[in-house]
């Protein structure tokens, strides 16, 4: 039903649309005819001005002419008649031609005799028309004469005063038959429909060709006004004509010709174009509904083979025509076919796949058994934790630690994530537990390794001790191979000997410094190291920090200090410690491809003290940044490059940062370099003394 009346919608817009275009173009033509034949009217009143201009100037040059002839033989009677004759014939729209003397009695006249067989000549004209304008120089032209003498016609007669020197003479008067004016203008148009009609300076029809005229009485001041300035379109009871100006008199002539009836000619074009638009959109959904019962019937059939989902149409499905419908029926029964023979594909394919995965899971179960089984018999610790904290998993040891209340989990779960390559201890009852907590991102999971580490602190603890007591006993000994070997240098003759003492002082002295070295982390790990902060410039220990690396060629440094952070409250030889080790570090582990290149950068960040130290070495990986800073530790190198070293520069870069209440940090990139940040604080604390001690906590497993 659906598609019917989408058919039915596109049948009669398609008839719509051509009746649209169809009226369009009628109706562009009918502006066309309008405007054509407003054009037409202009043109032809323009022709009949020019021709009534022209005819009514020949009148005005004849009268002219005829007063020569009184001028010149007014005492000739015959002669002058005759001369009138001749003028008369010569134009047509002149009814008749006669001279009056001075005392107003007509001396010639033609014609002879009017219509009654009375001669013309010898009758006063004193009082009539044309007599209102004698003794003008000019030629002038009187308004609409209803003639009762010579003629019974409607007359417009062209008066010439004629003198002789200062003497009147008398009048020669033509008589101007406007009928007859208006015929002649009127017989050389192609069409009889239209009509002139003169109005006098007061807007007056003077004259109409029309036997009932135009029906107007007089023009408005307003329409006077705009025709006095030219040609002009009027429209008077039902005729439409341009009126305009006549150049030889104070006469307004128009050509009128019925009006056309726009509104009645759109309407009756509407009219048509409806009744061909109702014949066409009627024949075309007829045509329409025809062709839409048998696609209908099609679409029905195959409709029922479509949701039956069979590939092969039975004997009621089968569809016979349309074309199109039957190329349809046999594209949707191949389609069909091969979904038919996917979705076996798929079912077998999911199948097989539910068998592979319900392997899998049981090999998964297998695992689990078994992990459970192994977390659950090893000596160490282990918990699994969810997003909310809540344990999942716990092996025995763990939940004999877990039984410990003082043991709080969360704040050992946090300080792990933050560090995740870090050990955390925590001591109860004189049981030391080491704890490492690891974060599983993908699953939001937490896995926390605990287990009892008491014997290996204090293995370290002991070792911190042998090597406090080795570097004090190794001091004495080591002062006096120096002054030996100084004694040597400079006492000794023999170049060899010199060189040999040289080396041992080079040696003796990198022993003093690691001796040093353990010295000061045995103080840090006691507790017993102290630094005594004081207002300092930076710039000078920076200055000597460098002195011994910028002896080498190919070491060179570029130091930066911003105006607010020249200064700040330090301990001069930790800052300078800092300084030498980082340096140092540089120093080592350079690119052998390239110089050393360092730059420092110190600014003032809110009350912190920012010092970035970059180097252009050979890198280290991420994991080696989360170690770098603990004891003993350094970075694999490869086996053709051995780095000498303790591994304990940072260690105790780290813990002097920490004793100013300060940190820093790492960043690095395999092959372009590493960069330091070290932070401490500019100002003593409030309520702190310049002298103040700042001493290391007890070790806080």
């Amino acid at each position: 039903m659906r598609f019917r009346t989408i058919l039915f919608c596109i049948s009669a817009a398609a008839a719509t649309f051509p009746c649209v275009v169809l009226g369009l173009l009628q109706y562009s033509s009918a502006q066309n005819e309008l405007a054509k034949e407003e054009t037409n009217r202009k043109q032809i009143s323009l022709y009949v001005s020019d021709r009534l201009d022209a005819k009514l100037e020949s009148s005005l040059r004849l009268i002219s002419v005829a007063a020569e002839y009184f001028k010149e033989e007014r005492h000739q009677q015959e002669k002058l008649s005759r001369h009138l004759d001749e003028l008369r014939r010569s134009a047509p729209e002149i009814l008749n031609i006669h001279f009056d003397d001075a005392e107003g009695r007509s001396v010639a006249f033609s014609p002879r005799f009017n219509d009654r067989g009375e001669p013309n000549f010898g009758i006063s004209h004193n009082g009539r028309d044309h007599w209102k304008g004698a003794g003008s120089s000019d030629v002038t032209v009187s308004g609409l004469v209803h003639a009762v003498g010579a003629t019974r016609s409607d007359i417009v007669n062209i008066t010439k005063s004629v003198y002789e020197g200062s003497e009147f003479l008398g009048l020669a008067v033509a008589a101007l038959d406007l009928r007859e004016l208006s015929d002649s203008v009127l017989k050389d148009l192609p069409d009889d429909k239209f009509r002139i009609a003169i109005f006098d300076r007061r807007g007056r029809e003077i004259f109409s060709s029309s036997a009932k005229g135009t029906g107007a009485v007089n023009l408005t001041s307003s329409e006077l006004k705009v025709v006095t300035k030219g040609a002009s379109a009027i429209s008077i009871n039902g005729f439409l004509g341009i009126l305009q100006p006549l150049s030889r008199s104070d006469w307004l002539v128009g050509v009128f010709s019925s009006e056309t009836d726009r509104a009645g000619v759109y309407k009756k074009l509407i009219f048509n174009n409806l009744i061909v638009w109702l014949f066409t959109a009627c024949t075309a959904i007829l045509f329409g509904y025809a062709a839409s019962v048998s696609v209908a019937r099609a679409v029905e059939k195959l409709s029922k083979q479509m949701q039956a989902g069979r590939s092969l149409p039975d004997k009621s499905e089968r569809v016979r025509s349309p074309k199109e419908i039957v190329q349809l029926q046999v594209l949707y029964s191949r389609m069909q076919k091969k979904l038919n023979e996917a979705t076996e594909r798929l079912s077998q394919l999911n199948r097989s796949l539910e068998d592979k995965v319900q392997a899998q899971v049981d090999v998964i179960h297998k695992q689990e058994s078994m992990l459970r089984v192994v977390f659950s018999d090893i000596s160490e610790g282990v918990v699994l934790l969810n997003r909310e904290g809540g344990i999942l998993f716990s092996n025995k040891a763990a939940k004999a630690v877990l039984s410990d209340r003082s043991l709080k989990l969360d704040e050992v779960i946090e300080a792990a994530i933050a560090n995740p390559f870090g050990k955390i201890f925590r001591e109860h009852e004189k049981v030391i537990y080491e704890l490492r907590a690891l974060k599983i991102d993908k699953d939001d999971l937490v896995v926390v390794l605990m287990r009892d580490a008491t014997s290996e602190v204090q293995v370290d603890k002991l070792k911190d001790e042998l090597i406090g007591v080795a570097a004090h006993e190794l001091k004495t000994p080591l002062s006096c191979i120096r002054l030996e070997a100084e004694y040597l240098r400079n006492n000794s003759d023999r170049d060899a000997l010199k060189s040999s003492a040289q080396a041992l002082l080079d040696e003796a002295d990198e022993m003093k410094s690691l001796i040093s070295r353990w010295l000061d982390v045995a103080r840090l790990e006691s507790g017993s190291y102290m630094i005594h902060r004081e207002l300092c410039l930076i710039k000078p220990l920076i200055s000597k920090a460098l002195k011994r690396f910028l002896r080498q060629d190919d070491f060179s440094c570029e130091v930066s200090i911003s105006e607010e952070a020249k200064a700040a409250f330090i301990d001069k030889q930790a800052f300078l410690q800092i300084l030498l080790n980082l340096f140092s570090n540089a120093d080592r582990y350079r690119s052998a491809e390239r110089p050393c290149r360092v730059s420092l950068h110190a600014e003032r960040r809110e009350d912190r003290l920012v010092i970035t130290i970059a180097d252009n070495g050979i890198g280290m990986e991420r994991a080696d940044c989360e170690k770098v800073f603990d004891r003993f530790y350094q970075c694999r190198m490869d086996s053709a490059r051995r780095i000498s070293g303790t591994g304990l520069g940072l260690f105790i870069t780290k813990r002097l940062a920490e004793l100013h209440e300060g940190t820093i940090s790492v960043q690095s990139t395999p092959g372009v370099g590493s960069v330091f940040t070290i932070e401490l604080p500019i100002f003593l604390k409030p309520g702190g003394d310049n002298d103040e001690q700042h001493q290391t906590d007890s070790p806080d497993y």
